[in-house]
């Protein structure tokens, strides 16, 4: 079982947000097929940003991976 602390999940949280607005800026500079999967991508780190931070503010201390 791996752990991590609130900064540490805190600082991953900050990166994907910071990769989701590349690939939303990314997306707007492009055209066609890649700047439709930039925007996809960009959406899906949001989501996945937005599901961290829940976490964090809730102060839950377990996250379960689903595969």
């Amino acid at each position: 079982m791996q752990s991590f602390t609130k900064n540490e999940v805190a600082w991953t949280l900050d990166a994907i947000k910071l990769t989701a607005e590349y690939y939303n800026t990314h997306s707007r500079r492009t055209s066609g097929m890649e700047a439709s999967l930039a925007a996809l991508r960009s959406e899906q780190l949001t989501a996945i940003a937005d599901k961290l931070n829940r976490a964090l503010d809730a102060g839950n201390k377990r996250i379960e991976i689903k595969y």
